[in-house]
């Protein structure tokens, strides 16, 4: 890099050119270099940050359905519920069992009943709002969440879905395979002080709806006191 610069004497006559030379090359590569180096730190940390996002979602994520699982789902609807204990709006919970799901896994194999999994999955999501959540609350047995939504209203979506995925799950690979689920449905009006409450209360009414005659809704709130003692104990 050259720079010049005139000499003057003390009337402002040019008498002369300063002229300087600066070597600038190695200025110039490190300068290079240092920008190539914050470029791969870039790259890096968005590569961290994905890998960051894919074990979150292998920590929340039920890998066969796709669904949350439990831990994730307890931590999301506690802050619901808060928020719900806050500006007293409505939160139900339905809890929802495969029918006869181990007559799947004896008759065709466990590979048809991940099969039933995936496919009664996909309806309970697909007939939710994506203001609710979904787990997969243990083997064949799945918990809905619905923020703001009362009871009435509640047990209208329950009975919606449950025909739903009676139609829904169709197994190409085994025609004519019938599948149904039964619900159980709570309510913070019925209540439940708290999530653990109003699941266990959701639960009491899924298992009073297998105990009679399956392929149903039962609202907790509906139960005769005698057969809730019963279920509880059962």
């Amino acid at each position: 890099k050259m720079a010049a610069s005139p000499i003057t004497d003390g009337r402002g006559m040019v008498r002369g050119c300063l002229v300087s030379l600066n070597d600038v090359t190695e200025l110039d590569r490190k300068n290079v270099e240092l920008e190539r180096t914050l470029s791969e730190l870039e790259d890096s940390r968005k590569k961290i940050e994905a890998q960051n996002e894919e074990l979150k979602q292998l920590a929340n994520i039920d890998p066969l359905t796709g669904c949350m699982n439990r831990r994730a789902f307890f931590e999301t609807v506690e802050q619901l519920i808060a928020q719900s204990r806050r500006d007293g709006s409505h939160i139900c919970c339905l809890m929802t069992d495969i029918d006869k799901f181990k007559t799947f896994n004896d008759t065709y194999g466990h590979a048809v009943g991940d099969q039933v999994l995936v496919q009664v999955s996909r309806v309970l999501k697909a007939a939710l709002r994506p203001t609710d959540v979904m787990c997969r609350y243990g083997g064949e047995e799945f918990g809905i969440i619905l923020p703001g939504v009362a009871a009435l209203r509640a047990a209208v979506v329950a009975e919606r879905i449950r025909v739903e995925a009676q139609a829904g799950p169709g197994i190409r690979s085994i025609p004519g395979l019938r599948v149904t689920a039964s619900f159980g449905l709570s309510s913070l009006e019925f209540g439940a002080p708290g999530l653990k409450t109003l699941i266990d209360e959701a639960d009491q009414a899924l298992y009073a709806a297998k105990q009679t005659g399956r392929n149903k809704v039962v609202r907790f709130d509906e139960m005769p006191p005698v057969q809730r003692q019963a279920v509880a104990g059962g």
